[in-house]
């Protein structure tokens, strides 16, 4: 950091944080100037540090950050968001005396760190939320320079931090030492008289009045504990008094928070905490937005009854543990007697109300819920068990109804926004994203738009895509941009690419074409160019085919698919058609301070018909926030429903209660593993083991030895894929591995076996016929890679029938579920798996079904167990 820094960190270790605040309250209003969560501890010997931000995201991988720390810091402050996991720790100590010896400020770090010792004795300041003695991954996944929020606080790079006991501020430039019109004497008193110091990290307005202490000697006390809401408790153990000023030195406790009172008719401070804590819960639920596909949202806090947090966990991705259960393996034996805030009522793809029985199991007393389920099949099912087993359940906005607890209630309706807009209208939520000059122009008159937005406004981009199922463009974008459409990011979530396009004139080379790193689907009216439609698919690309295309009708398809959320960064014409069939649900628009002009360049919106003023369609919830030079403003076209009451769309009402009379003859469809009967999907998370040898359900041949370089690899990808932390990023390991070298290994037959070991088995329509198998020891049972063998095709159907053979044996609660459906047709409802589902219209083979209905046969002692399953049989 050079002279201007020096001098704005002199200023900030004179000058609290607090003082600032209370002297600058139009910069709070306007949000240049905006305070972090007091969520953090205190490391380092350096407590009060400064300097400009470069903001890293990652999850539970420390490879970038060191990269960071290697580097010559000069002064800068690095923020990391580690996504608030508390599972691991992405930074110790070696990182750490690197940062000191290269010239950084500071560390924040929304995560946690080890080797404290280590850290608390370098001349650098860190906040981290907590210490864990378990290392973090190490495969470089992250995203670099990138926009960051922390506890609801947005930090971009470039941005200037400011750090002391008092807590965290984040201001768009360097402008302390201006704001603040006190210098340091009027604030100390004479430099030499420490009479008049003010120990940081004191609560209010206290003062610790001390003598002028000669070199060396030593204060000790005990603060007094504060509370601030959401802030953290922190313990000052001693302050120590140097010749030239102060050093204090923090230990914080591990305790986050705790509670001024606690009654049980719900006193004001008890509503403060209880909606402190719903907030935190629907933060944590969106901690792997970006990473993940998106997918209900759910976060889970466990506070004691003194009020101090034992717990968190967020459901990671579809498939993976629930929140309630990762929180209660936290928190432990505090759990007991314990509460536990939940941001959405838990809705289990289990089958089992897992996560109601994690928390009855570990003794919770009571459980605050922010929103009831927004499904109609899950809706109240949670509440009415845990009530049932005896709990205290408090709903927001019935059973706590208070200001405050309206504001956590609207915290948890946005952080499931789609999952409630999709319950409620039949189509994805859908984000319109524009960026747009001054005098609201996307283009010059000749077409040309690259680039209006700044570099930190693209980079907010990134991330909204990192935040979708899919982007979608009409087919004037290809043709005149020709763009990738990718997240941009070194891992995590890539959204599919969608073309939609009425006449399918478009490009034969284009980069939306090249779907080594993600998929393309093109949407167009039902024979439009036939040739083409060959040609691209032989490279690949999906085309799908409408009677009438329309954005509605397009909705309502990748609905039936599943997707939660699609991101609109189409141009004018395509824009405003779908704001005119009520799809678009939200609206980004970056307004760059540009002025271009032209009379014929386009405008972000087409032709909406419209002829008086009044009758423009309003934002709701308006938010402005500056991006660097540009100005972001975002807002709903449509508010997010409030759920009272619950208003269940068509496909949602189908086979609510799963406990239906036997022999009801009906069709039951399942495919998403959030619908009724999302427990019969491969993609529910329940861990089956194939036995070794020639066990029942084992019946994979065995194999050849995989020859030479092949060997480490295979091997080498079956590790890649065994450590995937979700299903999903399984899957994307196995279809980018087989699409770099297809030659060597087949990573979808690897993906399948990790499957059967972790969830049950996955769908395997993508499986090509190879040669050869190789067989390798996993876990206690024999999975199968390398390249597969020319009738697997055939052999197919038997694996996956004695994986679900197994799956619906050892779990009695799915062979219940399984049983109830006597008399029903079983379809997976895959709109485009037509060999595994049934199909868009019905034109699907539905084997996952049929497999289904023959083991529930076999359960019911109407057939016996046949020895070998083929498509014929079938």
């Amino acid at each position: 950091m050079r002279a201007s820094s020096s001098r704005n960190l002199d200023s900030m270790a004179l000058v609290t944080t607090a003082e600032v605040c209370d002297a600058n309250p139009q910069l709070i209003v306007s949000g240049e100037l905006r305070a972090l969560q007091p969520i953090f501890q205190i490391y380092g010997r350096r407590q009060v540090f400064s300097g400009p931000v470069v903001t890293l995201k990652v999850f539970e991988d420390n490879v970038l950050i060191r990269e960071f720390l290697e580097e010559k810091g000069n002064g800068r402050v690095l923020v990391v968001d580690g996504g608030g996991s508390l599972r691991c720790a992405i930074l110790g100590g070696n990182p750490v005396v690197q940062a000191q010896n290269n010239g950084w400020s500071g560390i924040v770090v929304n995560g946690c760190i080890r080797d404290v010792d280590e850290i608390n004795g370098c001349d650098i300041g860190v906040r981290a939320l907590a210490s864990h003695p378990m290392k973090a991954n190490k495969k470089g996944i992250g995203e670099k320079h990138v926009p960051i929020s922390i506890g609801g606080t947005r930090i971009s790079d470039g941005e200037w931090l400011y750090a002391d006991t008092d807590g965290i501020l984040i201001s768009r430039t360097e402008r302390w030492g201006k704001e603040v019109r006190r210098t340091p004497e009027s604030f100390w008193g004479n430099k030499q008289d420490f009479g008049r110091c003010k120990p940081l990290g004191l609560g209010g307005r206290q003062q610790l009045r001390l003598k002028t202490y000669r070199t060396g000697m030593t204060a000790s006390m005990q603060a007094g504990q504060h509370s601030l809401g959401e802030s953290a408790r922190k313990h000052v153990l001693k302050i120590q008094m140097g010749h030239r000023g102060t050093k204090s030195y923090f230990y914080s406790s591990p305790i986050l928070c705790k509670s001024t009172a606690s009654n049980s008719n719900h006193s004001h401070a008890a509503h403060s905490l209880d909606a402190a804590y719903i907030k935190r819960a629907a933060q944590i639920a969106d901690n792997s937005a970006g990473f993940t596909s998106p997918h209900p949202n759910f976060g889970c806090v466990i506070a004691t009854p003194s009020g101090v947090v034992a717990g968190e966990g967020y459901l990671y991705a579809q498939g993976t543990k629930a929140a309630e259960v990762l929180a209660v393996e936290a928190a432990g034996s505090f759990s007991k007697g314990s509460t536990a805030y939940l941001n959405m009522e838990p809705g289990d793809c289990h089958g089992d109300q897992s996560a109601v029985s994690a928390l009855v199991q570990a003794g919770i007393t009571r459980v605050v819920v922010g929103i009831r389920h927004p499904l109609q099949h899950l809706h109240g099912n949670a509440i009415r068990s845990l009530r049932g087993q005896g709990l205290q359940v408090d709903v927001v906005g019935e059973d706590l109804k208070s200001k405050i607890m309206e504001e956590a209630r609207k915290s948890c309706l946005l952080v499931n926004a789609p999952l409630i807009h999709r319950a409620t209208s039949r189509v994805p939520f859908s984000v319109l994203k524009y960026a747009m000059t001054l005098d609201g122009k996307i283009a010059t008159t000749s077409g040309h738009a690259a680039w209006i937005s700044s570099k930190k406004s693209r980079n907010r981009v990134f991330e909204l895509r990192g935040r979708s199922d899919a982007i979608i463009v009409g087919g004037n974008t290809v043709r005149k941009d020709n763009p990738r459409l990718t997240a941009r990011h070194g891992g995590g979530h890539t959204p599919i690419r969608i073309v939609m396009t009425q006449t399918f004139n478009l490009p034969e080379e284009a980069n939306l074409w090249d779907i080594s790193d993600v998929s393309t689907i093109v949407v167009t009216q039902r024979g439009a160019r036939r040739s083409f439609q060959k040609l691209l698919a032989s490279k690949g690309v999906e085309v799908v085919e409408f009677d009438i295309l329309n954005p509605r009708e397009v909705m309502e398809y990748f609905h039936d698919r599943g997707y939660l959320s699609i991101l609109w960064e189409c141009g004018g014409t395509l824009a405003a058609s779908a704001i005119s069939s009520g799809v678009i649900h939200k609206v980004f628009a970056f307004v760059a301070p540009k002025i271009i002009g032209g009379k014929n360049a386009p405008s972000p919106v087409g032709e909406l018909g419209m002829v008086e003023m009044s009758q423009a369609l309003d934002l709701i919830d308006v938010c402005f926030e500056q991006v660097g030079p540009d100005m972001l403003i975002s807002g709903f076209l449509q508010p997010v429903p409030d759920l009272v009451p619950v208003i269940p769309s068509e496909d949602e009402t189908f086979a609510i209660d799963p406990s239906i009379t036997p022999y009801e003859s009906r069709i039951i469809f399942f495919y998403k593993t959030w619908d009724p009967y999302g427990a019969f999907s491969n993609f529910s998370p329940h861990p089956i083991q194939m036995p070794d040898g020639s066990g029942a359900y084992a019946t994979w041949s065995s194999a050849h030895k995989f020859m030479g370089v092949d060997e480490p690899m295979a091997k080498d990808c079956v590790e890649k894929i065994k450590s995937a932390k979700s299903p999903e990023e399984a899957a994307r390991m196995g279809r980018s591995m087989q699409k770099q070298r297809p030659d060597l290994v087949k990573a979808h037959f690897v993906m399948f076996a990790y499957y059967l070991r972790t969830l049950g088995g996955i769908s395997m329509t993508q499986l090509n016929s190879r040669e050869d198998i190789d067989t390798c020891r996993l876990d206690g049972y024999a999975i199968q890679y390398g390249v597969v063998r020319s009738d697997w095709e055939g052999l197919k159907i038997d694996v996956m029938y004695r994986a679900l053979k197994c799956k619906f044996s050892i779990y009695p609660h799915l062979q219940s579920m399984l049983l109830s459906t006597a008399g029903s047709v079983l379809v997976e409802a895959s709109p485009h798996d037509l060999f595994w589902g049934g199909g868009r219209e019905g034109e699907g083979l539905n084997y996952l079904g049929r497999l289904l209905m023959l083991i529930r046969s076999e359960f019911l002692g109407e057939c016996s167990s046949p020895s070998e399953i083929t498509c014929e049989a079938l």
